[in-house]
């Protein structure tokens, strides 16, 4: 159900994704496992398999050099990027992927089931994924907490109430343990699964209650409320200022005002906001929307507005300290980077030649 309800709320952005979000679940669940009538499993299909012709593949790749690393397509459908030392690191559809930020070189990749998720944490990324964490230390991967559940729940890493590395699945919890290279359990510091959480560097917890509300700092906002006017949050981001910020598939982008404790809804996007990053040095703003592309705003005035619609579905982005972004979408990554005052130039990285 959970499934049909995602992909109802998709049905204004990308129709590949309100494919994907059903057919994930019925590959996930063989019909043993299945709590539905085989009928209205049926029924529900039957429909869905209109959207299907939506999904078009990621550009094929020639076959790699001998001892150059994977050219799956499925690496080249991002979900989350991160920056550690020299490298640029992908969680993807089909696993981890590397590159060296610099050069744009792809340098490593560990295949795995969609890995939504990444943080820098000990001089490493974090990928959580569908059976498993991985490690990227800059020279090779590790795994750990394999499993083999087929239960459509995935490994989130994120850094906890001081600074350490915790993985959620579910409503489960751990802490990495540094000293025995190992994840202890912990009490969660949430109710319930939630969507996504995040710590803010002042310790406040903050968590998604799917489709319902959001909690944080002792208090819950009803959706559609004066405290929270969205509909659809989808994850929280801490800029470099401190503030709190909400992507809202249904609303665009809203930041807490902490003297009234409201949200207030960021111009620019209108809807299907996924993500936000803040260069403080240059003052600047990227607002990024699913299916059209990125906003830039300096000083609260947009003064670009980047057309990237060819790259599908776009989930996260990340700053680079010369002031270029690198954006993610489901066909390889965009980097945008300004070579002089208002001249943008656009390169792409993918997976392969």
């Amino acid at each position: 159900m959970r499934g049909l309800v995602l992909a109802q709320s998709l049905m204004e952005g990308s129709w590949c994704a309100v494919y994907l979000a059903t057919q994930d679940v019925v590959d996930r669940f063989p019909p043993a496992r299945r709590n539905l009538r085989p009928a209205a499993v049926a029924a529900a299909q039957a429909y869905m398999e209109g959207y299907r012709s939506s999904c078009r593949p990621a550009p094929a790749a020639a076959a790699p050099r001998p001892g150059a690393p994977s050219a799956d397509p499925q690496l080249n459908q991002i979900y989350r990027l991160a920056r550690h030392a020299r490298w640029l690191v992908a969680g993807t559809q089909g696993g981890v992927a590397v590159w060296d930020a610099a050069t744009g070189r792809q340098v490593a990749a560990h295949k795995e089931l969609i890995c939504s998720h990444v943080v820098v944490h000990g001089g490493a990324a974090w990928a959580g994924c569908d059976t498993s964490v991985v490690r990227w230390d800059g020279k090779a991967f590790k795994t750990y907490l394999d499993n083999t559940a087929n239960d459509a729940t995935y490994y989130a890493p994120f850094l906890g109430p001081r600074g350490e590395l915790w993985i959620r699945y579910g409503g489960a919890a751990w802490a990495y343990d540094p000293a025995r290279d190992t994840f202890v359990p912990r009490s969660p510091l949430w109710v319930a699964s939630p969507y996504d959480v995040l710590v803010r560097r002042t310790g406040q917890v903050w968590w998604i209650d799917f489709l319902r509300a959001l909690h944080g700092h002792g208090k819950t906002y009803p959706l559609r409320s004066d405290d929270y006017p969205g509909s659809d949050p989808r994850a929280f981001y801490e800029d470099d200022y401190g503030r709190l910020w909400v992507a809202d598939f249904g609303a665009g982008l809203y930041w807490l005002d902490e003297a009234t404790g409201r949200f207030v809804q960021e111009p620019g996007l209108g809807n299907k906001g996924t993500a936000v990053a803040v260069d403080r040095l240059r003052d600047r703003v990227w607002l990024l929307h699913y299916t059209r592309g990125v906003v830039l705003k300096q000083r609260g005035v947009t003064i670009e507005d980047f057309d990237l619609k060819d790259q599908q579905n776009m989930r996260h982005l990340v700053l680079d300290p010369s002031g270029a972004v690198w954006i993610g979408g489901w066909r390889g990554i965009v980097r945008l980077h300004e070579v002089a005052r208002g001249k943008w130039q656009r390169t792409t990285l993918v997976v392969g030649p």
